[in-house]
């Protein structure tokens, strides 16, 4: 009786401390899970803003770049078509001015129905434009020149880099363990375990105070 009573009991406390045992060490678990993924929620937010930021400082960098460009474009061709239209205007004047001399010393020398006149106003319409053609020309070069730098600048924003944050991809939960089966598992430990510390128990009254005086309850089990 005594043992029984002694296993029951023990089993009683040691199924009480295994599901005790057994709900910490699964809450424990499960904060550590929850502080971890706090931790990688937190640092994938900071390496998304990061990300962004760069990629935001990157985009107005670029748009820096062409507009810049566009603007430096805008300007050289307006004071290229300024300076070739002022440079035609004087040049349309100096011939003119050329043409008329010549003529008036060619007439007054041969004579307007002279060849020798008639080929040098030829000569001097040639000059002018061949002139007014080498203008066109350099003007052409000029405009090529500055869309080629247009290009060049163009070339110099970055528009192949990108950062990106991988996906966040949570682990599994800690499962949860059954607090039952370890309360029962427990408690059979601690029943063998009670038993056996009475039994021990019994026989060591038994050697101290002899067979014949032992209360019967605290006699260990005949077989």
């Amino acid at each position: 009786m005594f043992m029984l009573a002694a296993g029951g009991a023990m089993a009683g406390l040691s199924a009480l401390q295994s599901y005790n045992a057994s709900k910490s060490k699964a809450a424990a678990e499960m904060t550590q899970y929850n502080d971890q993924m706090m931790r990688q929620s937190m640092s994938s937010g900071v390496e998304m803003y990061q990300n962004s930021q760069v990629n935001v400082d990157r985009m107005m960098a670029n748009k820096n770049i062409a507009d810049n460009a566009m603007n430096a474009l805008v300007a050289n061709q307006k004071n290229l078509q300024n300076s070739y239209e002022f440079s035609v205007t004087n040049m349309a004047k100096q011939v003119q001015a050329n043409t008329q001399s010549v003529s008036r010393r060619s007439a007054a020398k041969l004579g307007r129905n002279s060849g020798t006149y008639k080929l040098a106003n030829d000569k001097m319409r040639e000059t002018g434009a061949a002139a007014f053609a080498q203008s066109a020309q350099n003007k052409y070069n000029q405009e090529k020149s500055m869309k080629q730098q247009y290009e060049n600048q163009l070339n110099q924003r970055d528009l192949m880099s990108y950062n990106s944050t991988g996906a966040l991809i949570p682990g599994l939960p800690p499962v949860e363990p059954n607090h039952t089966a370890a309360a029962v598992q427990g408690g059979m430990q601690g029943f063998q375990q009670g038993m056996g510390m009475a039994s021990s128990m019994g026989s060591a009254m038994s050697q101290a105070v002899g067979p014949g005086n032992m209360p019967s309850w605290l006699m260990p089990p005949t077989r």
